[in-house]
């Protein structure tokens, strides 16, 4: 028991110091510029015919988001070519942002996803 709360003592003096630090030093940093951070959304999913058989092949995947639900406005969309193997067994995986940048979007509402397949 002992070790467990002088871990937690000890990780608090550290929290507490680096809080301290950082007061410290912001007004050292006020007039840092500071580089936009690339906006990226990982997404997975498993593609199967209707009788649960998994998809393979080459396969062009459209991926919009809009504004709402039903008759929504497109915010942004990309396209993405994606090679699933059999061995695969109809798991793919993509970095949504990785073509067309997402940093028009504003994440700070409600949107909806959509993924269009052809191939």
């Amino acid at each position: 028991m002992r070790k467990y709360l002088m871990r937690v003592i000890g990780g608090a003096a550290v929290f507490v110091c680096l809080i301290a630090l950082t007061f410290h030093l912001s007004p050292l940093t006020s007039g840092v510029a500071w580089a936009a951070v690339d906006s990226y959304i990982n997404y997975q999913g498993r593609l199967t015919e209707t009788d649960g058989k998994a998809v393979s092949g080459s396969l062009t995947m459209t991926f919009r988001l809009y504004d709402a639900a039903t008759s929504g406005t497109k915010v942004w969309s990309e396209d993405q070519t994606v090679a699933i193997t059999e061995a695969d067994s109809g798991i793919f995986n993509v970095v949504l942002g990785s073509v067309s940048a997402l940093s028009s979007v504003d994440f700070n509402v409600p949107l909806w996803l959509s993924m269009q397949i052809s191939g």
